[in-house]
């Protein structure tokens, strides 16, 4: 009876040990969720958890504040990506920087977290690059950003921006 105690007091103490460590993996995420997404970490798949802190992806758009912009009729460029997607993690380490060179605001709607996304915006792969003018979509680049074969060279994407940055 006496091991019988044991292994229970072990099991309770195991169980508690991986809530408290799982609580505080949560608190870890609560700023950056609350100030990236707008909602707290638990309402997040665990992929966009894991991006959470990573440099390249700090300027995301929210389902709410996108619709707000085009019903602004604003000018600007949305990247639809998922945190899944391996084309959208290549592209990402390479487009973000041309952003930065270009002097380009370009806003990231992750998919994964508004689903609604794709229908609603037309996006039919990722990673996908939509040039919006005056709140409407005028042209969109769809396709991993990279020197590997058979996708769009950084040059050429450049180029894209560049060409829709001076109209």
């Amino acid at each position: 009876m006496k091991k019988l105690w044991i292994y229970l007091l072990i099991i309770v103490v195991l169980f508690g040990a991986l809530f408290f460590i799982n609580q505080m993996s949560k608190n870890r995420y609560a700023e950056d969720a609350q100030r990236l997404y707008g909602v707290s970490p638990d309402k997040l798949s665990q992929p966009t958890l894991e991006q959470l802190k990573d440099p390249n992806y700090q300027n995301i758009i929210t389902e709410e504040a996108l619709s707000q912009k085009l019903a602004n009729q604003e000018t600007l460029f949305v990247y639809f990506f998922q945190p899944t997607c391996v084309h959208c993690q290549i592209t990402t380490p390479i487009l973000m920087p041309m952003m930065d060179e270009l002097g380009i605001d370009i806003q990231q709607y992750n998919l994964s977290e508004y689903p609604g996304g794709w229908e609603k915006y037309g996006v039919t792969a990722t990673p996908t690059i939509v040039y919006f003018e005056d709140g409407v979509a005028k042209d969109m680049l769809t396709g991993e950003i990279s020197d590997a074969e058979h996708t769009i060279s950084p040059d050429e994407a450049k180029s894209w921006f560049q060409q829709h940055q001076n109209q």
